[in-house]
């Protein structure tokens, strides 16, 4: 099971799309849920905080590199929230998107 999680594991990183559910992403790997979310939080963490991060990852490279507004950026990564975006953005990277634009912005190569 390790073996063919760990395959499966790179395989959730280059395929996660932003809108998917758990069952979904099962349904792709064809596992059981319950041996799939143990050997998955064991390698990556929880689905949910996993899901968080690969959606705030793909944000903050977004607010790095574009100029997308940030309801874009949002929108982009799967969030209509913008508080809770904000929040989880905020937990994730230690700052908030605006603050971590400027930051980027506020170097002489970005």
């Amino acid at each position: 099971m390790e073996t063919s999680f760990g395959r499966r594991s790179g395989y959730f990183a280059r395929i996660w799309p932003i809108r998917t559910t758990f069952p979904n992403l099962l349904a792709t790997v064809a596992s059981a849920p319950g041996r799939c979310c143990g050997a998955f939080s064991r390698r990556l963490g929880s689905p949910r905080w996993r899901m968080q991060k690969v959606r705030i990852e793909r944000a903050k490279r977004l607010l790095e590199r574009s100029e997308q507004s940030f309801a874009a950026v949002r929108s982009a990564v799967g969030y209509r929230d913008g508080g809770a975006f904000r929040a989880l953005f905020a937990r994730h990277v230690g700052m908030s998107p605006s603050d971590c634009r400027a930051s980027f912005c506020g170097r002489p190569d970005g």
